[in-house]
């Protein structure tokens, strides 16, 4: 029975099956593996397994393992490597070899693979990811920086210029606000290709991220890069062509030279944004080089930091809400809290400009109290009109690793008594986890023990998060807007996201989708088997008294069975 057993295992498995001898010969193998090489068992055995079907780089190390096996008759041992198939294409497979001795009491090696062709190209994807963006192809700030370290000391050694362009799309906000960020990323990758079209060998290109990018040009010589900057707002002068027609859009530039404007990437990248804020306060669509005198944008910076002050004061700020919904039954699960700042002196200011800058100053402290203060009374004000709607809550990595926080909300239950700690919801980036893991995991533990849901923001946009997920105490992910605004354009995206959705699946955990702006992606994801979804296709972020009018409207039941 057992030997039959073997044996049908070894004609049907869909797994590479096949034992070696000593000099690396194939003796046995299974139809499965037949048919991946394209040739008959007669025909494969005694062909060198190692010289045939495994690449050169891979062959060296592959025969020091399978010596070891042999050597040292190791029954089970894991190893991976590549096999290349009958028509040259490269496949990666988990191998199990172990040491077996033959009826002819030679020692041979059993192998055993397992194929990990996809998982290996969604490590790729998630790796090219970590280094690249997304949208543009584009080397990310973190890969810029070293490349921009290297052309420093290159230029250091001989002393050369080294020239740091800072280029931002003008009004991409009224683009997105008009026509929808689907545009607004579709003109943000038409003007990557068109500034690569312009880059020499010399000249690094990279996203900054959003609407800006950074140019590096080595050897810089001072008329080029006036020509340059001109060959710039020209390639600007012509329609970008988009799904709606053509659209134009110019740009503001800042260039920053090393040595005369600094002498190291943070300084140059400083000066040259300087120069760009200059020149986007001049009117736009030109370009500044970096002088001295500008430094009075810092004093700008200040008023920026009072008025925030300020705002805390006046109760300037206000929360708007986005809701989260279940597109199986059209039940409302959560409302996101959303912070918007209308300005005396500075009129709207979006969140996108004063965040970050609070990030910096460590105004985001009292801003983020306030928003938790503020969330938690309209969830009340909610309850008590009979819609006790769970709130969910950005949480910013300063004001969770601030000691107070974790303090703040152990006396939550106490300050509002009436309150279910389950109602509410701390939205975690990815990064928060990757920059201060040994800091956040504990306070998370201790947030999850007080009852409060975690969930981690912007998922997918790191190499680490399928690690973080491991660690973390959370019960959902959101799928970053980046994934979900090509799903219904392109076939990689939905690899990926189906991936994720499993994986949460496999976790235990909760998945939703952000940016969900059309039907058709609303599908695609509804398809894959992601059905809680928020985005401009179910409601744009509005004040607490139109949400529940809303939804009404929208037919969104506000209470879950």
């Amino acid at each position: 029975m057992q030997t039959q057993l073997i044996e049908h295992i070894f004609e049907h498995s869909q797994q590479l099956i096949l034992t070696l001898d000593e000099q690396g010969c194939i003796r046995s193998i299974n139809p499965y593996t037949c048919r991946l090489l394209g040739q008959s068992a007669d025909a494969l055995i005694g062909q060198n397994w190692l010289e045939r079907y495994v690449p050169v780089e891979e062959q060296t190390q592959l025969q020091r393992h399978l010596n070891e096996v042999r050597t040292y008759q190791l029954p089970h041992v894991t190893f991976s490597h590549h096999v290349i198939d009958v028509h040259g294409e490269r496949h990666a497979f988990e191998w199990h070899h172990g040491f077996v001795q033959s009826d002819d009491k030679l020692p041979h090696v059993a192998c055993l693979g397992q194929d990990m062709t996809e998982l290996e190209t969604t490590q790729q994807h998630l790796r090219f990811l970590k280094d690249y963006d997304k949208l543009t192809q584009l080397p990310k700030m973190d890969l810029f920086k070293q490349l921009f370290e290297h052309a420093l000391n290159m230029a250091k050694r001989h002393q050369q210029k080294v020239a740091l362009f800072f280029i931002d799309i003008d009004n991409l906000k009224i683009i997105n606000d008009r026509y929808g960020h689907q545009i607004g990323d579709e003109l943000i990758q038409q003007v990557a290709k068109r500034l690569g079209t312009a880059a020499a060998e010399n000249h690094t290109l990279a996203s900054f991220g959003g609407d800006e990018f950074v140019l590096l040009i080595e050897n810089a010589d001072t008329q080029q890069l006036f020509e340059h900057c001109e060959l710039i707002s020209e390639l600007f002068s012509q329609p970008f062509q988009t799904q709606l027609g053509e659209i134009i859009v110019s740009c503001s530039m800042g260039v920053s030279l090393f040595p005369d404007d600094g002498d190291d990437c943070a300084t140059l990248l400083k000066h040259a944004d300087i120069a760009k804020n200059r020149a986007k306060s001049d009117g736009k669509n030109q370009f500044h080089f970096y002088q001295s005198g500008m430094d009075a944008e810092i004093n700008q910076m200040h008023v920026l930091e009072v008025e925030i002050k300020k705002a805390l004061i006046n109760r300037e700020f206000t929360l708007y809400y986005q809701p989260q919904i279940d597109s199986q039954n059209q039940c409302l699960l959560a409302c996101e809290a959303l912070i918007r700042w209308k300005n005396p002196l500075l009129g709207w200011v979006s969140p996108a400009d004063f965040i970050p800058f609070a990030e910096k100053t460590n105004l985001i402290v009292p801003i983020g109290d306030w928003v938790l203060t503020e969330a938690i009374n309209q969830h009340l004000r909610w309850q008590a009109q009979g819609f006790p709607i769970p709130i969910s809550i950005n949480v910013s990595p300063k004001q969770l690793l601030n000691p107070q926080f974790v303090e703040r909300l152990l006396n939550i239950q106490t300050q509002y008594p009436t309150l279910n700690l389950a109602m509410l919801e701390l939205e975690i980036t990815e990064t928060t986890m990757i920059e201060h893991p040994d800091q956040t995991y504990p306070l998370l533990e201790k947030i999850e023990k007080l009852g409060i849901r975690v969930a981690i923001d912007d998922f997918g946009t790191g190499y680490s998060s399928f690690a973080a997920l491991k660690r973390g105490a959370f019960h959902k992910v959101k799928i970053d807007r980046s994934f979900v605004s090509q799903l219904d354009t392109n076939p990689e995206d939905a690899v990926i996201v189906t991936a994720m959705v499993r994986m949460a699946e496999t976790l235990g955990l909760k998945m939703i989708a952000e940016g969900v702006e059309n039907r058709e992606q609303l599908a695609m994801l509804q398809s894959i088997g992601c059905h809680h979804i928020q985005g401009f296709y179910f409601g744009r972020p509005m004040l607490p008294e139109h949400c529940t009018e809303h939804l009404r409207q929208q037919h969104i039941r506000l209470l879950c069975d």
